[in-house]
């Protein structure tokens, strides 16, 4: 039986995650963490791009399935934003606690047709038509994270598990830094001997919160 879905407003959902945690704990820091994470980025040129590559992208994280207790989960949306209704990436993410302190953020594929899902944020019922078991799991994808003194959350990928196929590339890696108002991203592909053949060679990419909602 599917599951219904919930598309509550987003600060309500947010504060009540966060009531039943207290701050500076994992739970606390699960809440605070969806909270960064939710809204409406856009990205700035990362460095030493070339012309080609200065494309401003739109990422938009929405909860989803708000009436579970196994989360949070996110659907991510990431498209130009000169096509924002061409989304060329949609994952969904789970948040959940990794051992005593850290998090982790588990990244999963879309059944079927992705752009069934496109701007969920205009369709309440799109996720209820589907339940994380029907997701498949993007196996050595995980991002592991820890949040630092200023409130602040960094984290990565670890090892060589996480498969691509772009460009050649045997697996990717990706590093994160996240804040309340907007985060910084580095994706790179690597070789089976470790070269890297896409990604920034300079630094990250970072996206500001232009909204804390949905378009």
């Amino acid at each position: 039986m599917k599951r219904s879905l919930l598309l509550a407003p987003i600060s309500a959902a947010l504060l009540a995650l966060a009531g039943c945690a207290t701050s500076g704990t994992p739970a606390g820091d699960v809440a605070a963490l969806a909270a960064y994470m939710t809204g409406t980025f856009e990205s700035d040129a990362p460095p030493g791009a070339q012309p080609e590559d200065r494309r401003a992208v739109r990422i938009v994280v929405l909860p989803i399935w708000q009436e579970r207790d196994d989360g949070p989960w996110l659907y991510v949306e990431r498209a130009a934003v000169a096509t924002p209704d061409q989304p060329y990436l949609q994952r969904v993410r789970r948040l959940s606690i990794d051992g005593l302190e850290g998090l982790r953020s588990d990244v999963h594929g879309l059944p079927e047709d992705p752009r069934d899902f496109a701007a969920a944020w205009t369709d309440p019922g799109v996720f209820a038509t589907i339940e994380p078991a029907d997701l498949y799991p993007l196996e050595g994808c995980a991002v592991f994270l820890r949040r630092r003194a200023d409130g602040s959350f960094v984290g990565e990928s670890r090892g060589t598990a996480c498969r691509s196929r772009r460009d050649g590339a045997a697996y990717a890696t990706s590093q994160f830094e996240i804040t309340s108002d907007g985060f910084t991203l580095l994706e790179r592909g690597f070789t089976s001997r470790h070269a890297l053949v896409w990604g920034s060679e300079s630094g990250p990419t970072r996206f500001r919160k232009v909204s804390p909602r949905s378009p």
